[in-house]
């Protein structure tokens, strides 16, 4: 479980990253939390949390009728709040890979997009054109990339003339 310091610099994060998978009431974030094993998050911080993003337009909340009792409280993700989220993923990712390296431990393999380049980019990605066979699977290969991505992104170039016309040839 996370120390409890940690968690109020998280929760936000966690929770929209719940909400963007499902609509969810209070408790059953607060199960989801724990099931994840992030924390045993007591009311005194949850509901907090969820008035903070809804007043920040991150969340909106309807009442839905409960089969167990009252009605319940349901969450929603807004536009804005996958936005946000979006961002403070990519911010999370720069964060964790960081204290990786301070720990010693190795980062993770940036995940690799064949074909065109989504928009907009995540963090750290590496964008790869169809590579020949005879190159090893280390070597990522990029057409002439535009100036406007990321230092996060790998980078290996021009591409040969060679590469086949289908991304069926990446690796």
């Amino acid at each position: 479980m996370m120390p409890k310091p940690w968690l109020h610099g998280f929760l936000d994060l966690c929770l929209l990253a719940m909400l963007r998978e499902r609509a969810d009431y209070g408790y059953g974030l607060a199960q989801r939390l724990a099931a994840a094993g992030v924390a045993d998050v007591p009311g005194g911080t949850l509901y907090p949390a969820l008035l903070r993003l809804e007043e920040q337009g991150f969340a909106v909340p309807r009442w839905a009728p409960s089969e167990s009792g009252p009605r319940r409280k349901y969450y929603e993700i807004t536009p804005a709040g996958a936005d946000v989220l979006a961002t403070q993923t990519r911010q999370w990712t720069r964060f964790r890979d960081g204290v990786d390296i301070l720990l010693g431990a190795p980062l993770p393999a940036p995940p690799t997009v064949a074909g065109p380049a989504p928009d907009p980019l995540p963090a750290p990605v590496t964008v790869v054109a169809p590579a020949p066979d005879s190159l090893p699977a280390s070597v990522a290969v990029v057409g002439p990339a535009p100036d406007s991505l990321p230092a996060s992104v790998a980078v290996v170039g021009p591409a040969p003339d060679s590469l086949p016309a289908s991304p069926e040839g990446a690796r």
